[in-house]
This record gives C-alpha cells, sequence and structure tokens, in this order.
C-alpha cells in the first residue's frame, strides 16, 4: 500500500495503491513523499515506511531522508519533520470492521 503525499503543497493529495504482492503477507503501508536534495534543489520521490515516520516523530528520533539524484542522505530538518507531522495528520485510515460497519448501515436502514 503506498499514499502519496505532495508536500509542496499547503494541503496534502493522497493517493492510495496497491501494488500486486507476491508473497503471503500485508506489504508495509509506505508514504511517497517529495524531497529537495540539498545539493541541487531538485525533487525527487522517496518513500519511507509510516510506521518509522511516526515513531520517529514521537520519540524524537532523527528521520533520514534519501535523494536519488545524488544518491544522498541526510537527517531531516525541523521544517522537514514537520511536513511529515502535517502528511500523516491527513491520512485517513480506516480499520477493516469499521469498513464492514459502514456498509451494513444501508442494510439495517432497509429494513
Amino acid at each position: 500500500m503506498h499514499f502519496l503525499v505532495n508536500a509542496g503543497t499547503h494541503t496534502a493529495s493522497i493517493v492510495c495503491a496497491m501494488n500486486p504482492c507476491k508473497v503471503k503477507y500485508m506489504p508495509e503501508p509506505v508514504l511517497k513523499i517529495y524531497v529537495t536534495c540539498p545539493h541541487c534543489a531538485l525533487e525527487s520521490l522517496a518513500e519511507m515506511p509510516i510506521a518509522l515516520i511516526a515513531n520517529a516523530l514521537l520519540i524524537g528520533k532523527a528521520i533520514r531522508l534519501y535523494s536519488s539524484c545524488h544518491n544522498h542522505y541526510w537527517t531531516a530538518t525541523f521544517a522537514e519533520r514537520e511536513q511529515l507531522r502535517k502528511s500523516l495528520a491527513a491520512l485517513k485510515i480506516e480499520s477493516h470492521s469499521h469498513k464492514v460497519a459502514s456498509h451494513a448501515e444501508p442494510l439495517e436502514a432497509a429494513r
């Protein structure tokens, strides 16, 4: 599962898509974000597990970002961490039981 968040805008646009998985376990959800290379200012798409981002933000651990143009890793700045926090806050995650309940409500109303 991938979530694409456009970090260049004030409002997050989220796209969710499932990649075909050939193994028998559920893939870890990842957040796709645009990062700006500190060397050349080129934007590139990076992806990180949502759990890793959330945990790092909660405990104050450093978040490592990557830009493919210079094959460069760096520690996220305060502004980049805040953007990640806003991106996670914009995600709407529903549990399976909530989805089942929401589909069942029209059936109950029809009776």
